[in-house]
């Protein structure tokens, strides 16, 4: 599960933790797994909440997907989500930086190489198509289209 969460300001919030199969640190969007019987919307909830102090005013589903179809029978859960203004809580999941970025920050972070999990890419792509974030917004206005 993946929350591509967005602030009223518009700042995104992302995480950083240490990913030890990259052997480094990585930036992402909150994320987890969904519990037995729970619903992912629950989760997206719960995972935005403990990972960045922030509460889903609004959650929208961006659908479901197959990770890696070839190796893989698990699926990924996309959500938009609108939060509250301010945190509810600052004591975040602990291993966690938290980071509040503007979209072309972003896609700084993502063109650097420091935001690179290619699911969580493909949410804020799925957050474009069903018309959620401008990613026309995403570049610097040197280079948008």
């Amino acid at each position: 599960m993946a929350v591509l969460a967005v602030l009223p300001d518009g700042r995104i919030p992302i995480v950083r933790q240490y990913r030890p199969a990259l052997e480094s640190f990585n930036w992402e969007f909150p994320a987890g797994l969904v519990d037995p019987d729970e619903d992912p919307a629950a989760c997206c909830r719960r995972e935005l909440l403990e990972e960045t102090g922030y509460v889903a005013r609004a959650v929208h589903a961006l659908g479901t997907y197959a990770p890696d179809t070839s190796r893989l029978s698990n699926r990924l859960h996309s959500f938009y989500v609108e939060t509250d203004p301010v945190p509810e809580r600052k004591n975040i999941e602990a291993g966690l930086e938290l980071m509040l970025v503007q979209p072309p920050q972003l896609a700084k972070l993502i063109t650097d190489g420091e935001f690179t999990l290619q699911l969580h890419i493909g949410t804020l792509l799925l957050a474009g198509m069903h018309g959620y974030i401008d990613l026309n917004r995403l570049m610097p206005a040197s280079n948008a289209g």
